[in-house]
C-alpha cells in the first residue's frame, strides 16, 4: 500500500512538479539559505481531503519582512476570508515561493491502515539497534543517540498501552517519516541519510 502511494506521488512529481521545482531553483540560483513551512489538514470532517502543504521560500528577505508583506496582502486567515486579494494571488504565483500540496486518503484507504502493532515495535527495535551501532561508530554523538534510544523506548511503552492512539501515530508518520535513500518509506524515523 505504501509503495502505491509513493509510486503515484513519484509519477505526479515527474510529470510537472519536478520541472516546476527545477525552474524555481534556477530562478533562485545562488541562494544558500532557505525557509520551509508546512501546514496539515488531517481527519477534518469539514474538508474533502487529508492534505499536507509545503512552502519553500528563499531567504532573500528577513522572515519579518515576508510576514509583513503577507499580512498586508492577506490581513485575515484565508480560511476566514470570503474573497482573496488579487495581489495576494499574484504574489503566490510570482515565483517567490514554491508550494507543494499532497492529498492523502483516509479510513480504510489510509496508507497505514492495517499495519499491526508488532510492526511498530519492530521498527523501534530496529532503529534502536542502528543507534547502538552508531554510538560505537561515532562516540562523539553518544549522548544524542542515547537520548533518542530513551525516547524510542518510551514510545514503545506508550504503544503497549491499550488506549494508545494509533490513528494519531499513523497521521504523524504520514507527514513525518522521510523516505530512505532508496526512496521507500520505513516506519522508523530516519535520523541521518
Amino acid at each position: 500500500m505504501i509503495e502505491q502511494l509513493f509510486n503515484s506521488l513519484d509519477e505526479t512529481v515527474k510529470q510537472s512538479t519536478l520541472n516546476d521545482f527545477r525552474n524555481f531553483m534556477s530562478i533562485h540560483e545562488g541562494v544558500t539559505k532557505w525557509s520551509i513551512y508546512s501546514d496539515y489538514c488531517i481527519d477534518d470532517s469539514s474538508k474533502l481531503y487529508n492534505s499536507a502543504t509545503f512552502t519553500l521560500i528563499p531567504y532573500i528577505n528577513a522572515f519579518d519582512e515576508v510576514r509583513a508583506t503577507l499580512k498586508e496582502l492577506a490581513p485575515k486567515d484565508l480560511k476566514k476570508t470570503k474573497e482573496v486579494n488579487q495581489l495576494f494571488c499574484e504574489f503566490i504565483k510570482s515565483g517567490y515561493m514554491f508550494n507543494l500540496s499532497i492529498l492523502f486518503k483516509s479510513g480504510k484507504e489510509h496508507v497505514f491502515h492495517g499495519i499491526q502493532k508488532e510492526a511498530y515495535f519492530n521498527s523501534f527495535d530496529s532503529l534502536n539497534d542502528n543507534l547502538s551501532e552508531w554510538i560505537k561508530n561515532t562516540p562523539s554523538m553518544k549522548d544524542y543517540y542515547s537520548k533518542i534510544i530513551k525516547k524510542n523506548n518510551f514510545m514503545k511503552q506508550e504503544l503497549a498501552r491499550k488506549t494508545f492512539n494509533f490513528k494519531l501515530l499513523n497521521n504523524i508518520l504520514l507527514v513525518g517519516v522521510p523516505p530512505t535513500k532508496r526512496g521507500k518509506r520505513t516506519l522508523s524515523p530516519q535520523l541521518s541519510e
